[in-house]
């Protein structure tokens, strides 16, 4: 699944994962497709957590299971 985030100034992008049934993971991509990060197990457990300091524009956020499997988890942004 993706999604698509527009920052309007410089800021810390915190994005992660909820849930307990997904083994989770993140990929972050700025406008040209370049991946900027990605994480999957975070703290130990099969949510997944991105936190990266970013300038204004569009980014894009991959969500995908570690091993391919479907279901439902929930997504939270923060700006900081």
């Amino acid at each position: 699944m993706w999604y698509v985030y527009e920052l309007t100034r410089q800021a810390t992008f915190v994005v992660y994962t909820g849930g307990n049934t997904l083994d989770a993971m993140l990929c972050l991509y700025d406008s040209r497709g370049n991946l900027i990060a990605e994480n999957d197990d975070f703290d130990e457990d099969l949510n997944a957590r991105i936190s990266e300091r970013l300038s204004s524009g569009t980014y894009y956020i991959e969500v995908k299971t570690f091993d391919g499997s479907r279901g439902r988890c929930t997504l939270h942004t923060e700006i900081r």
